[in-house]
């Protein structure tokens, strides 16, 4: 507990809330962090302050006193948070029940997790250093001017541009490559979609080294659309065509409209019973 004096002083849950709230606020404001574990671990502070913010006002409106004492203890015995050792007891009193088998098992379940990013962080720094050694300096296939000097154009139309060639000859960074690109491989769902509304592509190497393509809404539509490939013609069913606007055929009587969405059928207004008992009153 914070020993109050006259250059010390206890927080008031008023101040937590706002310092909550704020925390909140920097967790879903661009830019976001471009790697992906950061990203999580700012997501989940987010979520975290936004649940806890939420429990201590309602706290304040029914027991303002434990409210107090709530926010004492979360400042901290040298108000850089709560006592972890001390929190832990209480985890394993209250959220284990006394059970320190249980509570055990949560501490190696989580070193276990801690061991294993340790691990991928690892291999993913000896792996961009292992390509970066074996990689020349990044160099445009259009002009041979470093990457460092091009920037991209304004929109997905525009082409980019080279500050050391002429103005008239903008064009978008192509990396030089004497050998084959890097072959990447997207796991399906693997996307993350900001806060901004960027749209992020997790990616993987061929050794699993992590790679993220961040795009801009707009880059991320254009995308979308090549992805979606040209459009196909209108479908045929025998001599009938099956979309569009077309002179039906039924009969000459009613303007050209969109075709019935299934083959062989007449138009929308005209069922199989009316047709045939027309027909059979032509007769």
């Amino acid at each position: 507990m914070t020993d109050t004096t006259d250059t010390e002083k206890t927080q008031t849950p008023e101040e937590l809330l706002t310092e909550l709230a704020q925390l909140h606020i920097r967790t879903i404001v661009p830019p976001s962090p471009k790697h992906p574990s950061a990203f999580g671990w700012q997501a989940i502070a987010g979520c975290q302050a936004a649940g806890f913010a939420r429990a201590l006002h309602a706290l304040m409106e029914v027991a303002p006193v434990k409210a107090a004492e709530i926010t004492d203890w979360f400042q901290g015995p040298f108000e850089e948070g709560p006592d972890p050792e001390e929190h832990t007891d209480w985890i394993e009193r209250t959220v284990a029940g006394g059970d320190v088998g249980l509570l055990e098992a949560w501490i190696t379940e989580a070193r276990r997790l801690a061991e294993e990013a340790k691990a991928n962080t690892e291999a993913g720094d000896k792996e961009r250093r292992r390509m970066a050694d074996k990689t020349p300096a990044a160099v445009c296939a259009e002009c041979g001017h470093s990457r460092a000097g091009h920037r991209e154009g304004d929109d997905p139309v525009t082409p980019g541009e080279c500050t050391a060639c002429p103005d008239d000859e903008r064009h978008d960074y192509r990396p030089a490559t004497d050998g084959e690109p890097t072959p990447l491989r997207w796991g399906l769902d693997d996307v993350m979609h900001g806060d901004d509304d960027t749209t992020t592509v997790l990616l993987s190497g061929p050794s699993g080294e992590p790679y993220w393509l961040e795009l801009e809404p707009e880059r991320a539509a254009a995308l979308r659309e090549s992805l979606a490939g040209p459009e196909e013609p209108a479908a045929r069913v025998g001599e009938e065509l099956t979309s569009g606007v077309q002179q039906c055929g039924h009969d000459d009587y009613h303007d050209p409209h969109e075709w019935h969405d299934k083959p062989h059928l007449w138009c929308p207004g005209h069922s199989a019973a009316g047709d045939a008992s027309r027909d059979g009153a032509r007769s």
